[in-house]
């Protein structure tokens, strides 16, 4: 077993705890720096939340 741990000076873990049914593994929260926000829809206060981070890909050698 891989124990991991959360860096909560990069993260707010009160997102991710809070929103816990949206993280597929608990222990597993993205960074506020590259933390993907969904628009909020009216009908749900929490619809902003996706446990989900941008990532920069490069396109081979250039």
């Amino acid at each position: 077993m891989i124990n991991r741990s959360i860096d909560t000076s990069k993260c707010r873990s009160d997102v991710g705890s809070t929103l816990s049914d949206r993280n597929p593994y608990p222990d597993t929260l993205p960074y506020d720096y590259n933390r993907v926000i969904l628009p909020r829809l009216p009908c749900d206060e929490n619809s902003h939340y996706v446990n989900a981070s941008y990532v920069n890909v490069s396109r081979g050698r250039e």
